[in-house]
This record gives C-alpha cells, sequence and structure tokens, in this order.
C-alpha cells in the first residue's frame, strides 16, 4: 500500500498546474560555472548516490554543504530544481562545494529511519573525504528543504551525537515533529481551509505510516522527527527560512523556539506571499527563492 495520502485524500488543487510552470522555470535556468560530478557513497549495506557541485573559478573552497531535497520523503530527486538548481547556485554564491545526496526514498519496503541512515551516512563522507573534494580544514553545513529540513535537523542532532563539528543547518520551509502542531491565528489568517486539512492530513496518516514497524528507541536514536527530541542543546547555529502561506509553519514555529530554549543560535526568517516549495523553481522566476538564495549565501559565508 501506498502512504494513505494517495487513497485517502483528494489531490491538491492545481498540482499539475504548478508542476508545468516549475517545469518551465528550470528549462529556462542557465547554469552558472559549476563543475558536477558523480560520487557513489557507502552506506548500511546501500551506495548512496550523490553529486558534487564546485564554482569552476574557486580554487580553495573551505566549506562543505550536504543538501538534502524535499518531497514528503516518498518523492523528489536530485534533479528537481530544490536539488539541482539549488545547489548550483549556492556552488556559485558561497566558497562552498555542495554535496546532493540522493537519500532513498520511502516505500513499502523502505522505512524510516532509512533516510535518516543515508543522510548521516552521506555527513561522515563529506568529513572523511573533504581533502579529495579540495578542502582543507572544511566548515560543513547541512541544509534541505521540507522533508529534506527534517532530515538536516535530524542529521544535526546526530551529528552532535557522533563528535561532529557542524559549522551550521539551514532548514527551509521545514516539517519537524511528527504530529501537526496548533494553527496559531496569524497562520488561519492567512492559511485557507483546505490547506489546515491537508496538513493536519499529512500529521495523522502519512507522518505516521513513515514509522513503518520501527521502534520509540530506533525512532529516538536516529532523530527521526527533530523537533520530537527532548534534548535540542549542543548544536551548531541555525538559519530557519518559512513561507508565510505554508501550513507546515505551525511545525516551523514550535521547532524555534525549542531551538531557542535549548540556548540554539537561531536566524529566523519568514518570507512573505511565500508559499511551500518555493525552492523548485528558479531565482529569475521567483523573488521568494532569490531572497532565500541570498539569506543561504550570507550564512555560509559569513
Amino acid at each position: 500500500m501506498p502512504s494513505p495520502i494517495f487513497t485517502e485524500l483528494p489531490p491538491p488543487q492545481g498540482m499539475e498546474q504548478r508542476m508545468a510552470a516549475e517545469r518551465a522555470a528550470r528549462e529556462a535556468y542557465i547554469e552558472p560555472p559549476v563543475s558536477v560530478r558523480e560520487v557513489s557513497i557507502s552506506g548500511q549495506g546501500h551506495n548512496i548516490g550523490a553529486r558534487v557541485y564546485t564554482r569552476s573559478a574557486n580554487a580553495n573552497p573551505d566549506a562543505i554543504v550536504v543538501w538534502f531535497h524535499g518531497g514528503a520523503f516518498i518523492g523528489g530527486s536530485l534533479d528537481m530544481p530544490e536539488a539541482e538548481v539549488v545547489a548550483y547556485e549556492l556552488a556559485n554564491r558561497t566558497n562552498a562545494v555542495v554535496i546532493s545526496v540522493d537519500y532513498r526514498l520511502v516505500t513499502d519496503e523502505i522505512r524510516f529511519p532509512v533516510p535518516q541512515q543515508d543522510g548521516f551516512a552521506a555527513l561522515r563522507w563529506a568529513f572523511h573525504n573533504a581533502a579529495s573534494l579540495g578542502v582543507k580544514n572544511p566548515r560543513v553545513y547541512v541544509g534541505g528543504a521540507s522533508a529534506g529540513a527534517c532530515l538536516a535537523g535530524s542529521i544535526s542532532l546526530l551529528a552532535r551525537d557522533h563528535g561532529y563539528a557542524l559549522a551550521g543547518v539551514l532548514p527551509i520551509y521545514p516539517v519537524a515533529h511528527l504530529g501537526i502542531k496548533e494553527f496559531t491565528p496569524d497562520l488561519r489568517a492567512v492559511l485557507s481551509e483546505d490547506e489546515i486539512f491537508m496538513a493536519t492530513k499529512m500529521g495523522e496518516l502519512h507522518n505516521p505510516w513513515l514509522l513503518g514497524e520501527s521502534s520509540a528507541d530506533e525512532q529516538a536514536k536516529w532523530h527521526v522527527f527533530p523537533g520530537d527530541t527532548a534534548d535540542q542543546s549542543r548544536q551548531a547555529p541555525y538559519l530557519v527560512i518559512q513561507s508565510e502561506l505554508d501550513a507546515l509553519r505551525a511545525t516551523g514555529q514550535v521547532w524555534l523556539k525549542q531551538l531557542r530554549g535549548a540556548g540554539i543560535d537561531v536566524d529566523d526568517h519568514v518570507l512573505a506571499g511565500a508559499d511551500h516549495g518555493f525552492l523548485n523553481r528558479t531565482p529569475a522566476s521567483d523573488e521568494n527563492m532569490e531572497r532565500c538564495l541570498q539569506l543561504m549565501a550570507e550564512f555560509i559565508n559569513a
């Protein structure tokens, strides 16, 4: 059986038109002078695909960004703009090598914590292969969008647990908790009832389905929904960017309070008029994507 969101919920309105517009934007995107190569990362009994992006004129990169695309943990690929265009842009705008990770998606046979295991394997690979990437004494960042932002939060906690010192964490329009959080008045003022309904059902139906038969101990060990980890302390600084018109802001707002309450340095922004998934366009076609990329580049270059 696929995720219950496919069997128990109506298709989102306007999805086909939105995807067509995103494809058109991607086709018009002019790639900057960035070299790309495929690598294979050894995981737990599985080789994880990834792409490494390096600005052609960048002779001495001093940072690495490990990046995870979104797709509700059941979709997405390295070819979607949220993966490919973001990786091109960050590599071009910063002094970082960007690693876009093709973590395994959840299916009937693959459930949590497999994406987290793949993500952590990619992070370890980045640390241990920095020299072959041309990066000496790297500052290592982890980031992602939507489900990828959730994964970045999990990897940040795993890095803390296992002694890998990150330079920063960049969750963009994140989901951070298994269950949906309260829709505050400011959110209800800008969201439609359909959007609230869909987000609520994702929390009730889809997120528990992702867990499969994994035990509570295993879920806690891998921090599968990072906001559900009680101890948020001893993490690197965060840059959290949310969309004003996004129902997932309900979970993002709670996560921000948790991080700050644990003493984590957090820089957060809510982009006015932005919807969920704007990184699946291009900076030329979407001003919020351009603004987000600027903020991310400033965070990495600081």
